[in-house]
């Protein structure tokens, strides 16, 4: 069954001790018995995500110049907060149920990257990793 979590990433431990991380917009298949476990024990945080042939098309996708002169921070793949990166454009996407997607593109360790809205941290969790005090 296809999971993604709903609002922030979250990470699961399979019966078999593997660790699965499930995050807004990145499907993962997991095996049915266990994804309704976790269905069951966190509805407000995990949902089923709709096979890749149905999932929403965007209607528009509008790139501009950021204006933003703020460094932005954002958590990684692995559950790590990166940063500071200057912000180089903006993307709006809006998906054809009309709701509209933010992304960054942002200028980091010398290569451009695309950072969605629900990725993005704060300063303080960002400092706070490196003092001790957060946990992915």
């Amino acid at each position: 069954m296809l999971l993604e979590a709903i609002q922030h990433p979250i990470r699961f431990r399979l019966l078999d001790g593997t660790h699965i991380r499930l995050a807004p917009g990145w499907p993962v298949e997991v095996p049915e018995p266990q994804a309704e476990i976790l269905l069951s024990k966190a509805p407000d945080r995990v949902r089923v995500a709709e096979p890749l042939t149905t999932m929403s098309l965007s209607e528009g996708f509008v790139v501009e110049p950021a204006t933003c002169q703020h460094p932005v921070y954002w958590e990684s793949l692995e559950g790590r907060i990166l940063g500071p990166a200057e912000v180089t454009h903006m993307a709006k996407e809006t998906t054809i149920a009309g709701q509209p997607r933010f992304w960054l593109c942002v200028t980091y360790c010398n290569s451009l990257r695309w950072i969605h809205e629900s990725l993005l941290r704060s300063r303080r969790a960002y400092e706070a990793q490196w003092r001790g005090g957060w946990r992915p």
